[in-house]
C-alpha cells in the first residue's frame, strides 16, 4: 500500500515539477532573467556593492539590435560631460572654500 501511495504521488507530482522546470527554464532563456550585479564596471549606474538586475530578453529576437557603437558611444560621451561637471563643481567648491578661509585669515590679522 506504501508502494501505491508513492507512486501516486510521484505520477501527480513529477510532471509538474518537470514542467515549472521547463518553463522556468525557457522563461529565463528567452524572455526574462534576474541577475546580480557586483563590481565598479558599470559604475555610476549601478552601485558596486551589488544590485539585482532584470534582464529584457524578448525584444531583440522579433526586432534586432541597433548598433551598439553608437549607444556605447553616446554613453560613453554623456559620462565624460558629467565627470567633467563634477571635476567643474569641485574646484568651484575648493576654491570657495580657500576664498573663505584667505578672509578669515584677513579678519584676524586685523
Amino acid at each position: 500500500e506504501a508502494l501505491k501511495e508513492t507512486s501516486n504521488l510521484l505520477s501527480t507530482y513529477l510532471p509538474l515539477c518537470i514542467l515549472t522546470y521547463c518553463s522556468a527554464t525557457l522563461v529565463s532563456e528567452y524572455v526574462l532573467e534576474f541577475i546580480a550585479c557586483e563590481g565598479p564596471s558599470m559604475m555610476p549606474t549601478l552601485l558596486p556593492q551589488g544590485e539585482i538586475i532584470l534582464i529584457e530578453k524578448f525584444t531583440h529576437r522579433f526586432w534586432g539590435m541597433q548598433d551598439g557603437g553608437s549607444c556605447g558611444e553616446t554613453r560613453a560621451s554623456l559620462e565624460r560631460q558629467r565627470r567633467r561637471r563634477w571635476e567643474m563643481d569641485r574646484k568651484k567648491k575648493r576654491r570657495a572654500k580657500q576664498l573663505e578661509e584667505e578672509e578669515e585669515g584677513e579678519k584676524r590679522m586685523e
